[in-house]
């Protein structure tokens, strides 16, 4: 069961989840401030996982695949 794509990928995604989840927070705090923290989690959550699948594939894929390049 863990090696079901999803979760390889959600795998793959992680640290950008990790550097991106507090940022997420803190701007979301001053943006929606008048919401129930249950939907505010809900909302952050899909927020950062969003833009950790956007960084994964547009920063960390093409620098990877860089470094790949550069060291043969």
């Amino acid at each position: 069961i863990l090696q079901h794509k999803i979760l390889v990928y959600l795998g793959e995604i992680s640290f950008a989840f990790y550097m991106i989840h507090m940022i997420v927070i803190k701007y979301g705090n001053q943006y929606l401030p008048k919401i129930n923290d249950f939907q505010k989690i809900g909302i952050y959550f899909i927020i950062a996982l969003i833009l950790s699948a956007l960084t994964f594939e547009y920063f960390e894929k093409p620098v990877a695949k860089w470094i790949k390049n550069k060291v043969k």
